[in-house]
């Protein structure tokens, strides 16, 4: 299904995604330069492990949140759709639930702080069937576009901006 803007730009509908992981970013649990490290390697690991793509049905999307309504104990970090939170997370816990939960499949049990599904009735969680759907052409292009952006960071171009605003000027006079 696609939504259309007012003026008739489609957009295109969110792929499938693995799970959904959510740290509480507000600092009453933890100072926000521990969350923020641990956002950070975790987009390094998805990065690791290709769990960034658009059409990967597996896909691992994180999220800063605000308060998560534990105000103690934290970094606090929630895995969703199998409603699994962990408190108390530093790097050392961040890899071994990266590694046996998120790709594994299983909630380290002794880390778990709250269920919001009892063992065995957790939510539906089909990995395989997701990455086999077909993907709009149009996120393919948002997704190449993003990693020639991504690229282009890690890269920055010597030429100043003004240089480049320049050429694609003059190229486009040449064409008219």
């Amino acid at each position: 299904m696609s939504i259309e803007l007012n003026f008739g730009v489609p957009i295109p509908s969110l792929p499938a995604y693995g799970r959904h992981i959510f740290i509480c970013t507000h600092g009453n649990c933890a100072p926000p330069s521990r969350t923020a490290q641990l956002i950070k390697r975790l987009h390094e690991l998805n990065e690791e492990h290709d769990r960034v793509r658009f059409s990967n049905g597996e896909r691992l999307v994180v999220t800063s949140s605000g308060c998560l309504g534990v105000c103690m104990g934290g970094p606090v970090l929630v895995v969703y759709p199998d409603g699994v939170w962990y408190a108390a997370v530093d790097e050392a816990k961040l890899e071994r639930i990266y590694t046996e939960h998120l790709l594994g499949g299983q909630p380290v049990e002794e880390l778990v702080m709250h269920r919001h599904f009892p063992p065995g009735q957790e939510a539906a969680y089909a990995p395989p069937l997701r990455s086999a759907q077909s993907v709009d052409p149009l996120l393919a292009l948002a997704e190449k576009a993003a990693a020639e952006k991504a690229a282009q960071r890690r890269n920055p171009s010597p030429e100043p901006i003004s240089d480049r605003v320049a050429a694609a000027r003059a190229r486009r006079a040449n064409r008219g």
